[in-house]
């Protein structure tokens, strides 16, 4: 007679999974949120989340919205609740606390309840298992399909429902379900672990498939592989379970422990280029709910949140979390937005962040509270026939601790249970053991061995358990690849429980919406580990394999090289530093980038901008000398400095530099230039009001910028000139520090930043700069600028090599050349710019002379000057048929062309008068 089939094999959740996030209309949510949070080593977690729920789920599996062949697999494997997961590393739970989700053992991991009849057999359960394993194998490119007899159990305790199991209903069309009450049917587990399985970018693509924007937009834009798995720890997990009061529901999670200090070369400072290699640029329509959480400990000395959080969560008295809403069309974090305070130990650098977030992690707490217990698992013996086992549970709480011990061996490792003795203190302690469970291994079925008990450990104290083992000796054709590297063993897993737990209780509860764990049934796990067997000798057809395989991959590559490598011209300036970049780009490594400093100057947030699009890691240098020198002596790829103000003018220091003619070794070009709009602030320590002001430090560019605001409420100010704005920020609060009288009179102008950088400083006039405040748009530089002021700076990027490809700066089609003009004598006197004058008119007719800038020339005769004349394309070249990088070839010909014709027509080519400072 044909049994009927019970509800819980008609919906079940695995139909999330393979419908790939069709749109169920109004009865389907779509969830998504990032949460970091910094631990206590300087490491931060990051952990992406997604959730889909499906409301109102009907009980007949034909009216919803999935394809047929999920509902084949449906209704096939009857899966009620899944949970899969994908590990690649150690977690730590000293240090990084309770994971947000619980199954952090490493390789995979896979745990589902199935429903079935009462009639159906083991044998078919255990069919039904061997079928999900091997779709979700090609689901997710993993190798599930070997989670069989030999890896598979089921746990009496450990891993119950953390959803609902569903009850059937009566039903006059099935005999089984005819009767007017509802029925309870019954549900099997299966648990399997693989610990050798590694997770990688080919377990990541149908993970990303599986979500509804993909990785296009949204916070799964950020899931970039090559940064997520050259994390510390990281794993992928895939949960489906049913809640009765609210559907089925999907979630997809991703965690990261990332190291900020190894990512951004020994620097604390972290943002969402330097974790993922990208930003947020666009959020996903489809989602509902589009968060980013930032865990933040105690407020530090010189930190900093930029931008701020749309929301504040307090959640305890040392301990908040920012709440950043994504979900709107237009996303501000395609930037660097994050940033650490604290430095790297035995860093120069000052606890000082930038532009951004600053925190310090050695404040921080852990995700969710730890536990009282530790738990540590190693193997004892020496011998390949035998073994043993050495479990030790420390209890660091003021109560006893009851928990369950589960343990999954394969079938050659077979316990000696009359071993099994329980220790406290060197006292054996029998009475510590509550309940046992064994199911010894069959040889002749090659199935996995169960060893699950109820241990309870006393306060303050350390239970060891020992068992001993024999090691079976296996066929030679069943032992893995690399068989002298032994077998992977899989974690235990520790459970604690509640004294006083029910059944609904004992289940493990997780609330992922605020990353708060229950301590009363989390999952704890153990190191994997390494078991050595006798092993037969396998080196010698491996040795001959491998020979002939190396010879035959040597041969095959060269040849292959010869018949597809193009070799071409490639003009370099130093070979040594175009050598060095190019190997950097290829590794995906930060590029250096000089600026004038100290973190915070209009230069820093310049350069910041400008290569928001590639890796790179800053370095911060005392005056616009040393900016220009580092990237001379190769010490940094670029360097970003000023060229000239809208209000002030040229920067006389840079073009100082510029005049100067360097060896080929170290000279460098412009490469591209980028322009910002300048807000000046007048700041001064906390309670200084502005009539007690008599000293106001700055840079120079700065204090004329703001000439008109201080003849008019500081005419009797004293000028104080210092290396930048940010400078004279620690200027004051160095002063501050010291308890030096001056820091009561004495203010500064920087940008507001500078502001939020320090906490000792606060605003007193912010806008201060010349000129009308108002919103403006200007087009400089081909950019369209919007700002409150008028005032803008324009800064030079230098460096020896061009730009790399993803800074995607645009071509301007500009070009600065140096004239070197003769000193005023008999012969031109009358007419002094008769020079210039005739080097203007050599110029091409189709490259128009925008601006003019003079400076004294260092040859010993006097008046000798140097012009430093800058050119545009009029008109500007076409794109056409070409690319960005034709376009800027053919404009440094074209300028080149244009410098070779000055220089015959004004010296015939005697004396090279022009030459060409960079064009971009």
């Amino acid at each position: 007679m044909m049994s009927a089939t019970p509800p819980s094999m008609q919906l079940w959740p695995l139909l999330a999974i393979f419908a790939s996030f069709v749109r169920a209309q109004d009865r389907e949510t779509f969830y998504e949120q990032l949460w970091i949070e910094p631990f206590q080593d300087g490491k931060l977690l990051a952990q992406f989340e997604f959730l889909t729920v499906l409301k109102d789920v009907p009980r007949r599996p034909d009216t919803l919205s999935i394809e047929d062949s999920c509902k084949f697999s449906i209704e096939k494997y009857s899966v009620t609740e899944l949970h899969l997961s994908l590990n690649a590393g150690k977690w730590n739970y000293k240090t990084w606390g309770v994971p947000l989700v619980p199954s952090v053992a490493s390789g995979a991991e896979l745990w589902a309840w199935m429903g079935h009849t009462h009639n159906e057999t083991t044998e078919a359960i255990d069919a039904r298992w061997h079928g999900l394993t091997n779709a979700l194998a090609g689901l997710f490119c993993a190798s599930l399909g070997s989670m069989d007899a030999r890896r598979t159990i089921t746990p009496e305790v450990a891993f119950r429902p953390e959803g609902d199991l569903p009850r059937g209903a009566s039903n006059a069309h099935s005999p089984l379900l005819s009767l007017t009450s509802p029925i309870d049917y019954p549900h099997s587990l299966r648990y399997a672990a693989m610990p050798s399985e590694n997770v990688c970018t080919e377990n990541l693509t149908p993970f990303v498939k599986l979500l509804p924007c993909k990785a296009h937009a949204g916070i799964a834009s950020l899931l970039n592989p090559h940064r997520l798995f050259d994390a510390d720890w990281h794993g992928m997990s895939i949960t489906v379970r049913w809640l009765e009061n609210t559907g089925i529901e999907l979630r997809l999670g991703f965690g990261a422990i990332m190291d900020p200090v190894r990512l951004s070369e020994d620097s604390m400072h972290w943002s969402f280029q330097s974790l993922f290699g990208r930003g947020l640029h666009k959020s996903c329509l489809i989602a509902s709910k589009s968060k980013v959480l930032v865990g933040m400990g105690p407020t530090s000395e010189g930190s900093a949140l930029l931008p701020y959080g749309h929301k504040l969560l307090k959640m305890s008295d040392t301990r908040s979390l920012a709440v950043y809403d994504v979900s709107h069309s237009e996303c501000p974090y395609s930037s660097p937005v994050f940033l650490m305070a604290s430095p790297v130990p035995g860093s120069r650098q000052r606890r000082v962040p930038v532009v951004a977030f600053a925190s310090d992690p050695r404040s921080t707490g852990p995700v969710s509270p730890q536990l009282p217990i530790t738990v540590r698992r190693v193997l004892t013996g020496a011998e390949q026939t035998h073994g043993g086992l050495l479990l030790s549970i420390t209890n660091e709480g003021n109560t006893e601790f009851t928990t369950a011990w589960l343990e999954t061996m394969p079938w050659f490792i077979q316990f000696f249970l009359h071993t099994l003795e329980l220790r406290v203190d060197g006292q054996k302690r029998d009475d510590l053991l509550s309940r046992l469970t064994f199911i010894p291994p069959r040889d002749d079925l090659r199935r996995a061995s169960m060893l699950e008990a109820i241990l309870s450990v006393p306060p303050h104290s350390t239970l060891q358990v020992t068992v001993s083992f024999r090691k079976a000796f296996i066929l030679y054709t069943e032992h893995p690849p690399d068989a002298h590297r032994g077998w992977d063993l899989p974690a235990a897993v520790i459970t604690p429980l509640c004294a006083e737990a029910d059944s609904k209780t004992m289940e493990l509860t997780h609330r992922y919406g605020l990353g708060l764990v229950d301590t009363c049934g989390t999952r704890l796990y153990t190191s994997t580990l390494l078991v050595d067997l006798a092993t037969p000798d396998f080196s010698m057809p491996y040795n001959v394999i491998i020979m002939t395989s190396t010879v035959v991959a040597l041969f095959f590559g060269s040849i292959f090289n010869l018949l597809t490598r193009k070799f071409v011209i490639v003009r370099v300036g130093n070979p040594r530093s175009v050598y060095r970049t190019t190997i950097a780009l290829m590794k995906s490594e930060q590029l250096r980038v000089a600026y004038l400093g100290p973190q915070g100057t209009y230069s820093h947030q310049a350069a910041a901008a400008a290569f928001k699009n590639a890796p790179a890691t800053f370095l911060s240098c005392k005056t616009i000398s040393h900016t220009f020198e580092a990237v001379c002596e190769d010490r940094v790829e670029f360097s970003c400095i000023p060229l000239e103000n809208s209000l002030h003018g040229s920067v006389i220091e840079t073009l100082d530099l510029l005049r100067v003619d360097r060896p080929l070794e170290r000279a460098v070009s412009i490469t591209s230039e980028f322009t910002i709009g300048i807000e000046h602030c007048l700041i001064a320590c906390r309670g200084v009001r502005i009539e007690e002001i008599t000293r106001v430090l700055s840079h120079e560019q700065a204090l004329g910028q703001c000439h008109d605001f201080l003849s008019t409420h500081l005419p009797n100010v004293a000028q104080v000139r210092t290396a930048s704005t940010a400078s004279a920020a620690e200027h004051l609060l160095e002063l501050s520090e010291k308890g030096d009288s001056l820091a009561r009179c004495s203010a500064a102008i920087c940008s507001r930043i500078c502001v939020d950088m320090h906490k000792e400083l606060e605003l007193v006039q912010n806008g201060i700069q010349d000129g009308e405040s108002k919103e403006t748009t200007h087009r400089l530089a081909r950019l369209w600028l919007t700002s409150t002021s008028v005032n803008f700076t324009r800064f030079i990027i230098l460096s020896k090599i061009p730009l790399p490809a993803q800074i995607r700066l645009p071509t301007l089609q500009r070009a600065l050349l140096r004239c070197i003009l003769p000193p005023v004598n008999k012969s031109n006197v009358s007419n002094p710019t008769v020079t210039l004058s005739s080097i203007i008119r050599s110029i091409p007719s189709d490259i128009q002379v925008l601006r003019v800038d003079r400076r004294p020339s260092l040859c010993k005769t006097p008046f000798h000057d140097c012009a430093f004349l800058e050119v545009v394309c009029q008109p500007p070249l076409s794109a056409g048929d070409h690319g960005p990088d034709t376009i800027s070839q053919l404009w440094r010909d074209k300028v080149a062309t244009g410098a070779k014709d000055v220089n015959s027509q004004v010296h015939g080519g005697d004396l090279p008068c022009c030459r060409i400072l960079g064009a971009w």
